[in-house]
This record gives structure tokens, sequence and C-alpha cells, in this order.
């Protein structure tokens, strides 16, 4: 696995459980769908394939697999506008309007990063994941 692959799985599994309960449970930011953070995917407000967005926590959220199986162009306008209230009901007025800026000032593929950079940001992510004891991918146990 690619070090961007691992980034990728870590990031959304430290975005699953950054919100869920002591039980495990998440529920969606685009709709009533509450289920096991492992049975949730991790949604990009802003599409991941902008670099310098793809593992900024604030434009990341917990979503169920409808919500976030839309192709970016065909994604109901109700979908982005009910994630934008999330993201800004958790982190603050006018993240979601961050987001979209940076996402409009950028081209696909800017702010790449080296491999190194990506490790660093991945043994953060790991660090702060044991630290808040939250599990790590290879840590979970499938659900009956």
């Amino acid at each position: 696995m690619s070090v961007k692959d691992n980034l990728d799985q870590v990031f959304s599994h430290y975005v699953r459980q950054l919100y869920a309960s002591h039980a495990g449970r998440v529920r969606c930011s685009t709709c009533v769908v509450s289920r096991h953070w492992s049975e949730m995917t991790c949604g990009h407000f802003m599409k991941r394939g902008f670099l310098m967005l793809r593992w900024v926590v604030e434009n990341a959220a917990p979503q169920c697999g409808v919500c976030n199986g839309h192709e970016e162009a065909q994604r109901p306008a109700r979908i982005e506008d009910k994630m934008a209230k999330w993201l800004d009901a958790r982190y603050g007025e006018g993240t979601a309007a961050r987001m979209r800026e940076i996402f409009g000032q950028a081209t696909e593929g800017q702010g790449s990063m080296s491999e190194d950079e990506m490790r660093l940001l991945l043994r953060a992510f790991r660090e702060k994941m044991r630290a808040e004891g939250m599990a790590l991918p290879g840590d979970c146990v499938p659900l009956p």
C-alpha cells in the first residue's frame, strides 16, 4: 500500500471516529442515518483530488454510503448544503465558505506533498488516534 493510500485510510478512520459516541455510533453529516463508525464513510466537502484539502479535518465528515456515493458533478445540492451546515456547526461559522474559497483558488493536484511530508502527516494522525484511544486500520473487527 502506498503512503498516500495509507494516509487516506488512517484519515478516514480518524474522521469517522472523531464524532462517534462511546458505543461507536456516528450520525451521517448529511442525513439521519446513524451506524457504527466502521460502517460509515469519510465524505469530503470539497473533492479530495485537491491535495491541499484532502487531509484537512475541517473539509471532511462522516457520511453514509448513499450520501457519499454521488459523483461530484451529480451530487445533489442539498447534500452539499447539509454538509456545509454540519461543518459550520462544528468548526465555526464560515468554515464551509473558507473551504470553498481555498477550493476555488486551487487547481487539480495543487499543493502536492512529497512522500516524506505524507509520512509525517500519517505519523501525526496515528499518534493522535493512539492518544485518543481510537482504532487504527487493522484494529477493527467487522461487525456481525
